[in-house]
């Protein structure tokens, strides 16, 4: 899995938006700074998905940073 870090969200859109055409699937998880009383803090954007492919997305995300926890995945530079 490959990951990138960009520090402002609008960066993080651009960057999106430009990779746009080789995407399938996208699922973004987010935590608002503050909560509001008509709003929960949390929540998550996506092209359409089904619940079965967001599922799916998670999951290989959770895999993927275990398997980095447990040092089984190869760092960048090392």
């Amino acid at each position: 899995m490959k990951s990138e870090k960009i520090e402002k969200i609008v960066d993080l859109a651009a960057d999106l938006a430009s990779k746009a055409d080789d995407i399938d699937q996208v699922l973004i998880i987010y935590r608002l700074r503050e909560k509001t009383p008509e709003d929960e803090n949390f929540g998550s954007l996506d092209n359409g998905l089904e619940l079965q492919q967001s599922m799916w997305l998670v999951e290989a995300f959770k895999f993927w940073m275990q398997a980095a926890a447990m040092g089984l995945i190869e760092r960048k530079g090392e």
